[in-house]
Parts: structure tokens; sequence; C-alpha cells
């Protein structure tokens, strides 16, 4: 009898010494996973944060430059005037975007000016043709930490970055085709033709900010 109690208690310990080994491989697991699962949205907060803060930067000086294109262009309807004049004043606080404007163009970004007026004062604006590019470094750098969104939000940045690159293409184009009007040797023909790609890559430029600036929208509107 004495044997039979000695060997329970044998296998007694024996599958206590298994049990707790089964429930530190099962914690070693899971242990990764759960703090993965608290860590998650933290990241995703903070990364979130900071894309916003580069998106809303990367829109105001878009539509801004926009506006002007479209008004020397005619490609500035008043649906697109008033959209670009919301998304610029929510884009206008201290954090976002104080710093931007200089000098006259303040008054072409700020006040409440309906779209015959706008048209009135852009088209004497001397930086109309000045076109800048425009980067998002931190979207660039983190594009390994978009898999922390949803479908839908990764689809839109990568649009972004996409349609960012084009624009500064439209950019050179328009760079290049200005470059071109100056040359003396050129004929009627070729001049025409100089004059037929700068507006395309007007157009191209204009309808590229369109596209940014909705997405843009859209993405501040996602909690993923």
């Amino acid at each position: 009898m004495r044997n039979y109690f000695a060997e329970v208690l044998l296998v007694y310990k024996l599958m206590e010494a298994i049990g707790l080994l089964f429930v530190g491989w099962l914690f070693g697991i899971a242990s990764p996973l759960f703090v993965e699962f608290v860590q998650k949205p933290i990241r995703r907060s903070s990364i979130k944060q900071s894309l916003q803060i580069e998106f809303r930067r990367l829109r105001f000086q878009l539509t801004h430059s926009a506006k002007l294109v479209g008004a020397g262009r005619g490609l500035l309807t008043s649906e697109i005037f008033g959209n670009f004049h919301r998304m610029q004043k929510e884009d206008r606080s201290p954090l976002y975007g104080e710093s931007i404007h200089e000098d006259g163009d303040d008054l072409l970004s700020a006040k409440d000016l309906d779209l015959d007026s706008f048209l009135r004062i852009a088209i004497n604006n001397p930086r109309m043709f000045m076109l800048k590019k425009q980067s998002v470094p931190f979207l660039t750098s983190n594009l390994a930490q978009l898999q922390l969104f949803s479908p839908d939000y990764q689809r839109r940045s990568l649009e972004v970055a996409a349609d960012l690159t084009s624009i500064n293409d439209a950019i050179d184009d328009v760079a290049r085709c200005l470059e071109k009007t100056f040359d003396t040797t050129l004929n009627e023909v070729n001049r025409k033709s100089v004059l037929t790609n700068q507006e395309s890559a007007y157009r191209t430029y204009f309808n590229g900010v369109c596209k940014v600036a909705d997405n843009i929208d859209e993405l501040l509107k996602m909690k993923k």
C-alpha cells in the first residue's frame, strides 16, 4: 500500500511539473502577443498624429498653390474653390499652418473671399507661376508602419505619396516648358506645342492636387 501511494505521489509531482512547463511555454508564446496587443494602439496613435500634421501641412501648401494655378488657367470652379478654402481654414491651427504662409499670400489663404473676389486678386499675384515641390518625409520613412492601419488608410496614404510624385513631375514639366518659351529660335509651330504642353502640365498639377486634397480629407476622418 505504501508503495502504491508513493507511486501516486510521484505521478502527481511529475504531472505538476509537466503542467508548470506547459504553462510556462504557453505564457512565453502569449506574452509577446499580449505586449503587441497593448502597444499596437499606442504606436498607431503616435504615428497617426505625426502623419496628420504632415498631411495638413502638405494640403495647405498644395491647395494654396493650386488655387492660384486654377485661377490663372480657368480651372478653379466655385465648388473646388469652396473645398480648398474649407480645407485651408481647417489646416490653419497653430499646430499645423501658422508658419506656412508668407507676405500677401496670407490674404489669399485667410480671408473669406468669394470666387470672383479671389480671382480679381489672384490674377495679378506674381507667385501664381512659382510652384514649389513638396515632400512627405515622415510618411516615406514609415511606410512599413502603415500595416498598423486599416487597408483603406494604407491605400489612401500610398496614393498620396504616388500622386505627390506626379505633382512634382508636373512642376518639372512646367519649368521646362517655361524655359523653352524664352528660346528665340523656336518657330511658331514649336512655340504653340510648348505652350500646349505647359497648359497640360498645369492641368496635371491642378488635378493631382485635387486628388491628394480629397484623399487627405478622407484620411483625417479615419479612426484607424
